[in-house]
């Protein structure tokens, strides 16, 4: 049970690392993505996980809910892709872990 809270501790901390430039506009809201209940040797369980880290990438990008000027829509999707790379060795060390039934080691960028 400690593992999986330390995994979604050094996850959330990844997904929770500022994007230059948009310090100001973005939500800095910490976002906890909790995984201990999906099994992820199952495929369904991996698009569950992928998921709840796509609704946790949002929650911490601007919202483009009404953005209709293509700049803004421009910087948000930057924002999220962004965010999507900075978790993704994160979600591969997890993924490797499950695979393995091992204990995942991360690092903490900040």
């Amino acid at each position: 049970m400690l593992k999986k809270i330390l995994q979604a501790a050094a996850l959330a901390a990844a997904v929770l690392a500022s994007v230059p430039g948009m310090a100001a506009e973005a939500d800095t809201t910490k976002v906890r993505v909790y995984y201990g209940d999906l099994d992820l040797s199952n495929q369904g369980d991996i698009q569950t996980l992928d998921r709840r880290l796509t609704r946790a990438v949002e929650a911490v990008c601007p919202s483009d809910n009404g953005v209709v000027e293509l700049s803004l829509k421009r910087v948000i999707a930057l924002c999220r892709a962004a965010k999507h790379a900075e978790i993704a060795p994160a979600r591969q060390s997890i993924l490797a872990a499950a695979a393995r039934n091992a204990p995942a080691n991360f690092a903490t960028a900040q």
